[in-house]
């Protein structure tokens, strides 16, 4: 499914710095720094790019900018400059990765019946970036080991 396909994706991005060394520094409690997040963002949206692809219809990117900023207002600062996607794909589907970077397939946009509703979403994927779930998730996967 193109859920597994995009979290094989994003997996394989965080693999690839860890087997590189990039992110053997020390970290936060949070799991990453906010730059070591920014590095993970940059590559994963070139794997993105490579193995989907992402919707240039300006009226519908702006579209998902004008809310996404809507939602960016109410959350306060963060640490990310966001960037939002839409993919071509008919799956009911959005994902959020590390560094601001909040993807929606097509599919969920179109099934939407209200702007309220396709909000609810992107505050929903916004608020995995503003938790920082991925960094968090890492670094509990990186401790289970040494606690076994």
């Amino acid at each position: 499914s193109f859920f597994l396909k995009a979290y094989n994706i994003a997996a394989a991005v965080v693999v690839f710095f860890l087997l590189a060394g990039q992110c053997l520094m020390p970290t936060s409690s949070l799991g990453f720094s906010i730059g070591e997040e920014r590095d993970i963002g940059e590559q994963l949206l070139l794997a993105v790019r490579s193995e989907f692809e992402l919707l240039d219809d300006p009226d519908i990117v702006q579209y998902i900018n004008r809310i996404g900023q809507q939602v960016l207002a109410i959350a306060g600062p963060q640490y990310f400059d966001y960037h939002f996607f839409v993919i071509k794909n008919d799956q009911f589907n959005a994902f959020a990765a590390p560094s601001g970077l909040i993807f929606f397939n097509s599919g969920l946009i179109k099934t939407m019946q209200s702007e309220d509703q396709l909000l609810s979403v992107l505050a929903h994927e916004v608020g995995h970036v503003v938790s920082r779930h991925l960094s968090r998730r890492i670094a509990k996967q990186e401790k289970s080991p040494q606690q076994a």
